[in-house]
């Protein structure tokens, strides 16, 4: 309503929260799956591995999501967390990494590069569901976790082990592309980064058609 009364009125200048709220994530979304970010649902309680970024869960009012990761913690489930400053949700983690303020995309790009050249991703869904795959590979070549290391300011071994965790619990791993990310001038990329993620370890039900070509 106020956005439709604004441009009536003859002004092009609306805005809200969602500026500085859950737009960037919605746009990564629509870059790389065709869908905006509402348009996902997370089985976080069946989930093996739930990986957040800035994302203080526990601090907030989303009791339903909250639950459910309670739930998956106590069926056996494992809890990533990445911020620059330890919280709430972190406490809970069973692994924390305390990042360089602005870092984030840094260390997504390097877990891109690990699960690559690993040949952790699947590779039957990549080939039927995905464009720009071989884009992606030339592009994350150079982000090893080794410099990702000296970027985020933690250590290298916590990366790598990170990838030893994560890949026997594929494709039950959800990488959560984050709320708040319009913090950073990379917030955009580091929500599309985790989306990718998600693609190339296929834990989606449906079977989308993923584009990876837009520069990451």
């Amino acid at each position: 309503m106020y956005k439709t009364f604004i441009h009536a009125f003859g002004s092009p200048n609306y805005t809200n929260h969602d500026n500085t709220c859950g737009r960037n994530t919605h746009h990564a979304s629509l870059a790389i799956n065709g869908v905006g970010r509402k348009g996902f649902i997370y089985d976080i309680k069946n989930a093996k591995h739930l990986i957040l970024f800035g994302r203080n869960m526990f601090a907030s009012l989303r009791i339903g999501e909250n639950l459910q990761t309670m739930e998956m913690l106590e069926n056996g489930g494992k809890l990533t967390y990445v911020d620059v400053r330890q919280t709430m949700t972190g406490l809970k983690a069973d692994r924390f990494f305390q990042v360089r303020p602005g870092t984030d995309y840094a260390l997504i790009l390097a877990m891109i590069h690990e699960i690559i050249k690993r040949d952790a991703y699947d590779k039957a869904f990549i080939e039927q569901y995905v464009s720009g795959f071989d884009e992606l590979c030339t592009f994350v070549e150079q982000y090893s976790p080794a410099w990702a290391a000296k970027e985020c300011g933690v250590k290298e071994k916590a990366i790598l082990g990170f990838v030893d965790d994560i890949i026997p619990a594929m494709p039950k791993v959800i990488f959560h592309p984050g709320w708040n990310l319009s913090r950073y001038k990379d917030s955009f990329y580091a929500s599309r980064g985790l989306h990718i993620l998600n693609i190339l370890i296929s834990n989606s039900r449906s079977k989308p058609r993923c584009s990876l070509k837009t520069g990451i």
